[in-house]
């Protein structure tokens, strides 16, 4: 039932309307940390509908950077595309809706940064380790890769008490603003609510930020070091592909 009512929101656009993340801060950490540089390939994968991309702005266009983001639902590039369209980097943006996560439809060793997020928990082993010798696939010698994933402590409701705290919806036109004011933080809680059930309920997969160290190393990728967040909602390792 609520992945049914989800698709129906991106079906209705709503990904358009509906703004406050509660992740923003770790994406912006996210891309500072990567030092995307001029010129350099950045692989999205999944990328949602837009959330890291949003904060791509002062790396696309000003820098000359190129963006790919990869997902497999027609709703989520769409939402992708008008960021794309709204950041002035169209030119520099290309999505990509793969048969399977495992094959993507992609040059190998030709992305300069690879991010993975929110995907490998909802994936089985099997699945994980497939997708994570494809990202090794597709990274150039000494490729840098940041993988952000929730944790088994993930909690939804500190999620939405920090997206509130921030006050996430300050810079929306008034129209955009005021409607998130009144269903924006409740849509939020819903998705996140689900998210941490499902992670209890071990339907979906937490990890420790050891472990996903652990399985990184065991793709072949040399671990710069894993991030462990006061809070544990989070766990987040810098890797890169040995030279």
């Amino acid at each position: 039932m609520f992945d049914r009512v989800i698709k129906a929101g991106e079906k209705l656009g709503l990904s358009q309307w509906v703004r406050p993340s509660g992740h923003d801060p770790i994406y912006a950490d996210l891309i500072a940390a990567a030092k995307i540089g001029a010129g350099e390939a950045v692989l999205d994968l999944e990328c949602g509908e837009g959330e890291l991309l949003r904060l791509l702005r002062p790396v696309l266009p000003s820098r000359g950077a190129r963006y790919t983001g990869v997902d497999r639902e027609a709703a989520h590039l769409d939402a992708c595309r008008e960021i794309a369209r709204v950041n002035a980097c169209a030119g520099q943006t290309e999505l990509v809706s793969p048969a399977s996560l495992s094959a993507l439809p992609l040059k190998s060793g030709t992305f300069d940064v690879v991010f993975v997020h929110f995907t490998l928990f909802r994936l089985e082993a099997n699945v994980r380790s497939g997708l994570l010798r494809e990202v090794s696939r597709l990274l150039g010698k000494s490729g840098r890769l940041f993988v952000l994933e929730p944790s088994r402590s993930y909690d939804a409701g500190e999620i939405v008490r920090r997206a509130k705290a921030r006050d996430e919806l300050r810079h929306l036109p008034p129209a955009v603003g005021a409607f998130n004011g009144l269903v924006g933080y409740r849509l939020l809680a819903l998705v996140e609510g689900q998210t941490a059930r499902r992670i209890r309920r071990n339907v979906w997969h937490g990890f420790s930020p050891e472990e996903l160290e652990g399985e990184l190393r065991a793709a072949g990728f040399a671990v710069d070091r894993a991030l462990r967040p006061e809070d544990g909602l989070l766990s987040v390792v810098h890797a890169r592909r040995p030279a």
